[in-house]
């Protein structure tokens, strides 16, 4: 291959990695009854730096500072409407893993959506979807910045195990990674009513992303090597 051709072909192969890097990394649907069952990447992927996670479990009945959701309420072991045992909180929330939801806290929505808000952009968010209706058959992520643009959305299939007694089997874990993430819709597809989150978790974790710039350095330092080479011989 001739140094001008090679030239082309690795500059246009790293700036093409660093376009797609650009695009949201989603994880999940991953089954989930405590923070050991979040996927790995999700912790890591692409980060520049050690940061704390934020995992907003519900369980002092507050929620986060610099994070607002709506619509919907924090409901514990004593909440009900009728019917006993309703809480389908993260399986580990009660001290240990046992199957059952009852004994912890969740956020719970009348509807099919609920929106959570940010106060500063995250790079990193994700929510465990713990309860919804047997009609349901998918949870829809969507993602926006500071401005209300879409940053993306993403389709993930879920299996409701048609009981509303705090069951867990049917947890799943879903999020993305991105820069400036200031809102996350997290919705139901499929019919029926009522959706039911918890652990929500995020960080503000640095995201290192080659700047096209740096990706022609390393191009010419990569050539400039082989160049030298090709003379000596």
């Amino acid at each position: 291959m001739r140094l001008k051709t090679m030239i082309y072909a690795m500059t246009a192969a790293l700036l093409a990695s660093t376009v797609a890097s650009a695009a949201p990394i989603w994880f999940g649907p991953t089954h989930y009854t405590s923070e050991a069952d979040r996927p790995a990447a999700f912790d890591s992927f692409g980060s520049c730096d050690q940061c704390a996670m934020v995992v907003e479990d519900f369980e002092d009945e507050l929620i986060y500072p610099g994070l607002s959701l709506s619509p919907g309420m924090i409901i514990g072991p004593e909440f009900s409407s009728g019917l006993p045992k309703l809480v389908d909180s993260v399986d580990i929330d009660d001290g240990g893993i046992n199957g059952s939801g009852n004994d912890g806290h969740s956020f719970y929505a009348v509807g099919n959506k609920i929106t959570l808000t940010f106060d500063e952009p995250v790079t990193t968010a994700g929510v465990v979807w713990t309860d919804g209706p047997i009609e349901a058959e998918r949870i829809i992520l969507e993602a926006f910045d500071i401005d209300g643009n879409l940053i993306g959305a993403q389709a993930f299939a879920i299996e409701p195990d048609n009981s509303y007694q705090g069951t867990t089997d049917e947890d799943r874990f879903v999020g993305l990674q991105h820069e400036g993430i200031a809102s996350l819709v997290v919705r139901q597809s499929g019919g029926g009513t009522g959706i039911e989150i918890d652990h929500i978790t995020f960080s503000n974790c640095a995201i290192c992303v080659p700047e096209p710039s740096s990706a022609i350095l390393i191009v010419l330092g990569i050539v400039s090597s082989l160049a030298i080479r090709r003379r000596r011989q």
